[in-house]
């Protein structure tokens, strides 16, 4: 494997160049001089002495199987031999290496598929504090991959990710204190773990959270904070979000009552798959008692929301001052009448 690895890159000059710049790019090993050195090799073309270097360096070695797991720098996409660099990376006790090796057995890409090596990698790699191991270390027990579920060792892990600014181990354990799963349900303690994911921009964690301020249970009523986490996951196209926020300009909590931008925000909703039903027949209910007219417009006006550069929040304030959405002049089929509040004018303070 080593000698086909040197061929490849023997005649590839300019992967070679970019196959460095990832191992520079990702850490050092134990020993630190050693990748640095089996680089600069690589850069002066002596590829015999740069993979003597390189070979025992494990973050380098980890480097190598994710070259090949990717598929990256022009050279061939290969689980199995990603497989071979990962394994010699976790022998030699690298986390990263281990949490990879872990998802090869769990998925079977490049290996045989073995749900209890997963585990076994993957608890390997958690207890060394690797956040990703430690996370899908959670969704196993979750899922009962290998295993019985166990809710609460999931949120046993999740917690120990989401300490360390894990996103989808934040969000996950938001999950499990809005539901009640493996630990007692407190909406309080679900919001500090969304808050968390939704500053990352999650968009679930951002629509959940909104729902928590809407119904004032873990935070205080507010429809216009509700209003804003709402906006952001709609940015996304969060088919909930949307629906939700259609709500509150349909029925004015914390917004102007607006039944035209309530009924394109439901379609818009519609249209990212929302749950059957639910934003359809928001939709049906508010559109049966818009004129013809109104229902053009509303076509033109989600046209315009859809189209062109910016987020939907920054085309609805556009909008909502009477400014042109997505083109130089103000189009003259906006209706006419009270805006409803601007985006910017309803973000909780610190924001």
């Amino acid at each position: 494997m080593i000698g086909t690895f040197k061929r490849e890159i023997a005649i590839a000059p300019v992967r070679t160049c970019l196959v460095c710049l990832f191992l520079l790019a990702t850490g050092a090993s134990s020993k630190p001089l050693r990748p640095l050195k089996g680089v600069a090799e690589f850069g002066k073309g002596n590829i015999q002495k740069a993979m003597g270097w390189l070979l025992g360096a494990a973050r380098a070695e980890t480097c190598l199987g994710f070259v090949y797991s990717q598929g990256m720098a022009g050279i061939p996409q290969d689980q199995a031999k990603a497989a071979l660099w990962f394994r010699r990376a976790a022998d030699q006790g690298d986390s990263v290496a281990r949490c990879a090796l872990g998802r090869l057995f769990r998925s079977g890409e490049g290996v045989g598929k073995d749900l209890t090596e997963a585990r076994r990698w993957f608890r390997l790699a958690a207890q060394q504090g690797e956040p990703s191991a430690q996370f899908l270390l959670g969704e196993m027990s979750a899922l009962g991959d290998g295993t019985a579920p166990d809710p609460a060792e999931a949120a046993a892990w999740y917690r120990k990710a989401a300490q360390q600014g894990h996103e989808l181990a934040a969000l996950r354990l938001g999950w499990a204190y809005d539901l009640g799963s493996g630990v007692e349900q407190n909406l309080s303690e679900a919001a500090t773990w969304y808050l968390i994911a939704a500053r990352k921009g999650n968009s679930e964690a951002q629509c959940r959270l909104g729902r928590i301020a809407e119904i004032g249970k873990g935070l205080p009523h507010d429809f216009r904070v509700a209003a804003h986490w709402y906006g952001l996951a709609a940015d996304q196209a969060h088919s909930e979000a949307l629906w939700r926020l259609g709500l509150l300009y349909r029925d004015g909590d914390g917004l102007v009552r607006d039944s035209l931008l309530a009924v394109v925000l439901f379609q818009l909703s519609v249209g990212a798959d929302a749950p059957p039903g639910r934003a359809r027949g928001s939709f049906d209910s508010l559109a049966f008692h818009l004129s013809w007219e109104q229902m053009e417009t509303g076509h033109r006006l989600m046209g315009a929301l859809m189209s062109g550069r910016g987020g939907l929040r920054a085309k609805i304030d556009a909008y909502h001052v009477g400014q042109a959405i997505d083109a130089a002049t103000y189009p003259e089929w906006l209706p006419e009448g009270t805006r409803p509040i601007r985006f910017g004018k309803i973000c909780p303070a610190g924001r």
